[in-house]
C-alpha cells in the first residue's frame, strides 16, 4: 500500500530497524493523514511518551 514491503514492516516492528522519515511519509501518503495525525505518527514512531488530552 505504501511501497513497503511486509518483511521491512517486520523488521520495524521487531524493532531491528529505524523509522527513517521516507518510509513515515509513505506511510502517512498511504493512509492520508492530515498534518495532526502525520504529527501523531512521528510521535509514535520516535518511542517518546506521547502526552494524553485532560478529559
Amino acid at each position: 500500500m505504501a511501497g513497503v514491503s511486509s518483511e521491512y514492516y517486520l523488521r520495524l516492528k521487531q524493532e531491528r530497524d529505524k523509522n527513517p522519515p521516507q518510509i513515515l511519509n509513505a506511510l502517512a501518503r498511504a493512509l492520508q493523514l492530515d498534518i495532526r495525525a502525520m504529527e501523531y505518527l512521528y510521535q509514535l514512531a520516535s518511542g517518546r511518551d506521547i502526552p494524553q488530552p485532560d478529559l
